[in-house]
C-alpha cells in the first residue's frame, strides 16, 4: 500500500479553468484527465489523502459517481468548498473525514497554516492556494496545479523536502508570490 495526496481537484467547477489558468478546453476534459491520472497512479489498495475542494456540484449523484470512479481508499480533509456533511461523504465513498490530521510530524490541512502555528510540525502539506506557493521549506502545496494534476506519493514528497532542505540549507522566509 502506498499513500498519496492531492488537493483542489474542483470536479465540475467550470470557472476554475479560467480562475487558475488550467490547460483545459472544458470541464469535461479536465475531469476526464484528473480521473485518468488518479487511476493510472493509485491502486485499489492505496490510500489517497485529499486536502479539500474535491468538487463543486449541486448534483450529489455526479459527485458520488466520481468518488466511485476514483481508485483507492480516500480520506478527506475538508476544504472551503466541501460543504456536504461528513456523514454524506462517508456514505458516498470517503473512508474518513476531518479538518486536519498529523502524520510523522507533518500536518495535513486544506489552507496553509500560519508559520507561527507550525513550531511543533516539520511540514504543512496543504492545498487551497492553487498556483501560488508559500516560500518557506515547511510548506508543501499539493494543489493539482503544483503536482501535474496527479496524486503524489506522500513518503517520497516528505523525503524529497527533507533532502532538499539539507542540501540547500533553505532560509526561513514567508512570502506568497505567483510561480
Amino acid at each position: 500500500m502506498k499513500i498519496y495526496t492531492i488537493a483542489d481537484t474542483h470536479f465540475f467547477h467550470d470557472n476554475i479553468i479560467t480562475y487558475c489558468n488550467r490547460p483545459f478546453k472544458s470541464i469535461e476534459e479536465q475531469d476526464r484527465l484528473l480521473i485518468s491520472k488518479w487511476n493510472s497512479t493509485v491502486t485499489d489498495n492505496d490510500l489517497v489523502i485529499h486536502l479539500g475542494d474535491i468538487a463543486l456540484s449541486k448534483k450529489s449523484e455526479d459527485l458520488k459517481a466520481v468518488l466511485k470512479a476514483l481508485k483507492g481508499r480516500k480520506v478527506l480533509v475538508q476544504g472551503n468548498h466541501d460543504r456536504r456533511s461528513r456523514l454524506w461523504y462517508l456514505m458516498s465513498g470517503i473512508s474518513f473525514v476531518c479538518d486536519r490530521f498529523v502524520w510523522d510530524r507533518t500536518i495535513f490541512t486544506h489552507r496553509p497554516m500560519l508559520l507561527e502555528q507550525l513550531d511543533e510540525y516539520e511540514f504543512n502539506v496543504h492545498g487551497h492556494i492553487h498556483e501560488k506557493v508559500k516560500e518557506h521549506y515547511k510548506y508543501i502545496n499539493v494543489s493539482v496545479e503544483q503536482i501535474n494534476y496527479t496524486p503524489i506519493n506522500v513518503e517520497r514528497l516528505i523525503w524529497e523536502r527533507r533532502k532538499h532542505k539539507q542540501i540547500n540549507n533553505i532560509q526561513e522566509i514567508d512570502i506568497e508570490k505567483p510561480q
